[in-house]
């Protein structure tokens, strides 16, 4: 795509413990992702309330690689904000988050833009936990976990997708350039200083504007809910 879109900066010291930027984010479409995940509208909808009070998450200084392995799901060191809200765009077929990102690493890299016009952080992925009888193989609609069939691997020219029928637990939304759905790029980008709105808003691509009717919402805490499952209680998909 290209981007036309106008950019409005708001500049804040980057240590401020009151500085955020309130994101929205069009986290899940209906369809396939890179990653063999075929989510459907039906549980899309279902699962759209589970997403809001989960913290977003990132690699602060590139230095554990991906938050996305079962040892890292709940490590409380990639916490870097908290969603506030999470809704199903019925029309669209989309699931949608906000919420606001606190830590100054990344606060920069939404502010900073690309010589191809993005943003330094352009994306996000989710992190859930999904019982593994709770997957159905779109080749055989059976169990995956029995049918012996592999995600993203091509039978007789069909593809292996995996569908969930369901999600335990929402973990996490991780702020990454290597989102498991390519649609899931930041559309909206509002940099506040002391809780305030200034109205500076950074918009997303063409296409993908910002929302002026949006109230502002608390930031939640950054600490982790410790009654969350283990991993090994599930499978943990991003």
């Amino acid at each position: 795509f290209t981007d036309t879109s106008e950019f409005a900066f708001v500049g804040f010291d980057a240590v401020d413990p009151t500085a955020l930027a309130h994101i929205k984010i069009p986290l899940m479409h209906v369809g396939p992702n890179a990653k063999g995940l075929y989510w459907t509208p039906e549980v899309l909808k279902k699962i759209a309330p589970i997403f809001s009070n989960v913290p977003f998450k990132y690699d602060i200084g590139g230095k554990e690689g991906s938050s996305h392995v079962p040892d890292k799901l709940y490590s409380p060191h990639y916490d870097v904000g908290w969603t506030t809200k999470s809704y199903y765009d019925t029309k669209n077929q989309v699931l949608w988050i906000e919420g606001d990102v606190t830590h100054p690493e990344p606060l920069e890299k939404l502010k900073r833009i690309t010589t191809d016009g993005q943003r330094e952080l352009s994306y996000a992925s989710m992190g859930v936990l999904i019982d593994p009888d709770d997957v159905v193989c779109t080749i055989c609609n059976k169990k995956m976990v029995d049918c012996g069939h592999k995600r993203n691997e091509v039978y007789n020219g069909q593809v292996a997708y995996a569908v969930p029928v369901d999600v335990e637990k929402a973990l996490h939304v991780a702020l990454t350039n290597a989102p498991a759905d390519t649609e899931a790029i930041i559309a909206e980008a509002i940099f506040q200083e002391n809780r305030n709105i200034r109205g500076e808003v950074m918009a997303g691509p063409e296409g993908v504007g910002a929302d002026d009717s949006y109230t502002n919402q608390a930031s939640r805490p950054n600490v982790l809910d410790k009654k969350q499952p283990q991993p090994q209680q599930a499978l943990p998909i991003e």
